[in-house]
């Protein structure tokens, strides 16, 4: 099984992420907040993309919604 690790550039990226309260070579922690609406989203019916999907939109445009 091949291990993948963040790199330095990666995790720095992840960190500005609101969503993500810790980071490191090996894991993503997220926030409390972001885990209850993804479960509430979940809870509802939509699939993991779904949520993905949503965010991005929100992220560009966060008049929409």
């Amino acid at each position: 099984m091949t291990k993948l690790y963040f790199t330095r550039e990666q995790q720095e990226q992840l960190k500005c992420n609101p969503n993500v309260q810790a980071v490191s070579e090996k894991a993503i922690t997220y926030t409390d907040a972001f885990k209850r609406h993804f479960i509430a989203e979940y809870e509802k019916g939509k699939v993991p993309r779904e949520n993905q999907n949503r965010s991005a939109q929100l992220k560009r445009n966060p008049m929409k919604q």
